[in-house]
Parts: C-alpha cells; sequence; structure tokens
C-alpha cells in the first residue's frame, strides 16, 4: 500500500459577536475539507500547511497555534485501483475576520465559512468529522476562541 502526507490549516475566523467559523473548501473531486496539499521538498509541515492555505484559499494566517496539530488517516482507492494510506497534518490558524477568500481555481470549486454545527454538516467524509470532532473538543477545552490571543 501506498503512504502519503499532506499538510493543511483549519481556518479560523472570530465572528464579531464571537463566535468562530470555520472555513472549508470544496474541491474539484466535491468532497469538502480544510485547505491542505503536499510539502514540497525541504518544508516544515507547517510551512507547507501555510503554502497550501495561500495557494487554495488567497489566506495567510495571522496566528497558528503554536505546539498544536492534529492528524488525520484515511485510506482510498485510487482510480488506477491502488490503494493508499494518507495522513494529513492540519494546525490552527487565526483568519482576520476581514479576510477575503481567493480560491485556486485549478482545485478548489467553492468555499464556505460556518459555525461548527454548519461544518460539521458540510463535510463529505466521516474521517473529516471525526477530525473536526477533535478540533472543536480541543478548543472548547483550551477556552474557545480565547486560544487565539495569545
Amino acid at each position: 500500500m501506498k503512504m502519503d502526507f499532506s499538510c493543511g490549516v483549519v481556518p479560523v475566523r472570530i465572528a464579531e459577536d464571537g463566535r468562530m467559523e470555520f472555513l472549508l473548501v470544496q474541491l474539484h473531486a466535491g468532497h469538502w475539507a480544510f485547505p491542505k496539499g503536499h510539502p514540497e521538498e525541504g518544508e516544515t509541515d507547517l510551512v507547507a500547511a501555510e503554502r497550501e492555505l495561500l495557494e487554495e484559499a488567497g489566506l495567510v494566517a495571522e496566528r497558528i497555534v503554536e505546539g498544536v496539530s492534529f492528524d488525520e488517516s484515511y485510506e482510498f482507492t485510487k482510480r488506477s485501483g491502488k490503494r493508499v494510506r494518507k495522513t494529513v497534518r492540519y494546525f490552527l490558524g487565526q483568519i482576520a475576520g476581514d479576510a477575503e477568500v481567493t480560491v485556486q481555481p485549478e482545485e478548489v470549486q467553492a468555499y464556505a465559512w460556518g459555525d461548527a454545527a454548519a461544518t460539521r454538516k458540510r463535510f463529505t467524509f466521516d474521517e473529516g468529522k471525526a477530525l473536526f470532532d477533535r478540533v472543536t473538543a480541543w478548543l472548547g477545552a483550551n477556552g474557545g476562541a480565547a486560544v487565539f490571543r495569545g
């Protein structure tokens, strides 16, 4: 089985009322996920994640929560029939409330900001929902939006 690794950011913005909103992108394959992609040679996981956020959504995180990451692992079958075991490492990134999303048209067909309930509902795959459950549980246990204030 082939092994694959990517890095991404869980983009979070704080609404005026203090609620957290999360960004998902819809890839051309149809599924909804956080922005992610493969690291380039010499990149750290965090640098790759930040680059992918910029490439896929046109966003730069104002702040990345230090020392915190969430891994998602799943298996899938490529069109060629080859099985792949993929791991994606995500970092929590705060996005400015007025930042404009500019999607990468070659990879992304749509995007959506949503509160926790709407975001969880939008995920295509159970693995994404499980990852999001771990992210929101961690945020809940660590002060929610306050975690981004340092």
